[in-house]
């Protein structure tokens, strides 16, 4: 059997801007970044916005997922602790007094072994409503497998699962029940799966690809994520052109609002530890850990990545996300171009606020 080259070039979003379109938006307020999912008669959920902070050990934490859940955004528990730490996550949220009930916005992740299976219904009895099958390649028969497993068991349940990196891959877990795919392999700033195994597709041409998947077939009520490979703001707006919610672990790394201590070397600056999935299994290569200077609370980073968002479709000439999706214009950017893009030909200088 001869081996297949694709002959399709794989892109990312440092690769690409968008085309700026006339437009007649005279505030970037007036974009609505509000995400509607509807599944069904009984699963339909409302976010105020598309970001995602990524169910990862070293960003989600009792304080995030509460301001995650204030702020409207789609909150999922990482599943690296034990079942009874993500309960009293849950029980911490749940005793809070806000203006959002809890179980519309906040979910769960399991992997798609027997006791994930156990620990689901512990979940599905305590109210969760929202599962995301979490596994670093779901385009498998573990996976399909937990798909169908939870959407039959428990149908009004909204089920994630990722992840995968092709059309056929969300496909296949669109058909064993999934109602939203989580896309990228490969993509995420502490990720080793493309050096270590030689897999992955770069994340622009993986979500272009499956949302293309998408519109062909008309699967109107199915849903994408888009995991990984955000570097600058920008990136939200260009990936939201092909997926409904972006997730990121690495632009709230470091922040507050995130679990770790705070780590000072000799330089004086502080630092948080930002630790990939798979390096929390001990004989997994796919993931580094690393350090991150210190950022700001979740709420104040979050702002600035909405009116990024905002701005991008204002530029676009759209007032909301759906708008945005319809006929976006890319043009490829050569490096000398993206160079341009980014403050050059300056002295960057560092101010300390007193």
């Amino acid at each position: 059997m001869a081996a297949i080259f694709l002959r399709d070039e794989g892109i990312t979003f440092s690769d690409v801007l968008l085309v700026p379109q006339f437009s007649k938006i005279e505030s970037r307020s007036m974009v609505d970044l509000s995400v509607y999912l509807d599944c069904g008669d009984n699963k339909k959920f409302k976010f105020e916005t598309p970001v995602i902070a990524a169910n990862m050990k070293t960003i989600m934490s009792k304080k995030l997922a509460l301001e995650s859940v204030i702020a409207g955004c789609l909150t999922l528990l990482h599943r690296f602790c034990t079942l009874q730490d993500q309960i009293d996550i849950i029980d911490f949220l749940d005793d809070k007094e806000t203006s959002k009930n809890i179980f519309d916005y906040l979910g769960v992740s399991v992997g798609v072994k027997k006791i994930d299976k156990q620990n689901l219904d512990v979940f599905i009895a305590r109210g969760i409503k929202i599962v995301c099958i979490d596994i670093a390649h779901c385009d498998s028969i573990l996976g399909i497998e937990m798909c169908k497993y939870i959407s039959t068991k428990y149908p009004n349940v909204l089920l994630i699962a990722g992840n995968v990196a092709t059309a056929g891959g969300a496909n296949r877990l669109w058909d064993a029940g999934a109602d939203v795919i989580k896309a990228g392999i490969g993509p995420g700033s502490l990720c080793s799966t493309r050096l270590e195994a030689g897999a992955g597709v770069p994340q622009l041409t993986a979500i272009m690809n499956i949302w293309n998947e998408r519109q062909q077939y008309g699967l109107n009520n199915k849903y994408i994520i888009s995991d990984g490979g955000v570097i600058h703001n920008c990136d939200f707006g260009k990936a939201l052109c092909f997926s409904h919610l972006v997730m990121s672990g690495n632009k709230f790394a470091g922040s507050s609002s995130c679990p770790g201590e705070i780590i000072e070397i000799k330089d004086g600056k502080k630092y948080k530890k930002y630790v990939g999935s798979s390096t929390h299994k001990s004989k997994n290569v796919e993931g580094v850990e690393a350090l991150v200077t210190i950022k700001p609370a979740y709420p104040v980073i979050l702002d600035k990545i909405i009116g990024a968002i905002q701005s991008c479709c204002s530029y676009q000439g759209v007032k909301n996300l759906e708008e945005l999706k319809e006929n976006p214009v890319f043009m490829r950017v050569s490096s000398a171009s993206w160079h341009e893009s980014k403050p050059h030909n300056i002295e960057i200088i560092e101010i300390i606020e007193k």
